[in-house]
């Protein structure tokens, strides 16, 4: 049997609008209907499906939550991501989550989400590849990218600033 792969990778994403906390994710999942060949692009597809809008230049991107999409990250830092959906894509997730990235998400509001296809999550950084978001901008320019905002939950923000 295949197995589905999901990749996650908590970061900050620099804009017009300032420093956010941001979350990169890629996935593949077995096309059944095809044999169970490998879908690379699968979770690209399925959030686009949901919501989350192509982005080919990061330069025009918005920081404005996405519909259906709510983000939640508990006392120990894992991450629950609700989106339009009968089960979230994450549920209670442990991230590495880097220094200040919670208080970044609190004091927004959102968590921007980067999902997409051959971004290289998870990458280790003795590879040599460029830096995640050199990357990130190859994917959005070859047309591989969805980008979106989740909405932090008020329960979230509420245990966050306690």
């Amino acid at each position: 049997m295949v197995s589905t792969e999901l990749h996650l990778q908590a970061g900050f994403w620099t804009c017009r609008d300032g420093r956010f906390a941001a979350l990169f994710l890629e996935g593949e999942a077995p096309d059944r209907r095809h044999g169970d060949v490998m879908m690379r692009d699968a979770l690209f597809r399925v959030v686009l499906a949901r919501g989350l809008k192509l982005t080919t230049d990061l330069r025009h991107f918005a920081a404005v939550p996405t519909p259906g999409w709510r983000a939640l990250i508990d006392h120990t830092g894992a991450v629950t991501l609700d989106w339009p959906h009968h089960w979230p894509l994450l549920d209670h997730v442990p991230v590495d989550l880097p220094h200040d990235w919670i208080p970044e998400a609190t004091q927004h509001g959102i968590v921007l989400l980067f999902v997409g296809c051959g971004i290289g999550l998870p990458e280790s950084p003795d590879t040599g590849a460029p830096p995640l978001i050199e990357r990130v901008t190859t994917v959005a320019e070859s047309g591989a990218l969805a980008t979106g905002a989740a909405l932090l939950r008020n329960t979230a923000r509420a245990r966050l600033a306690a």
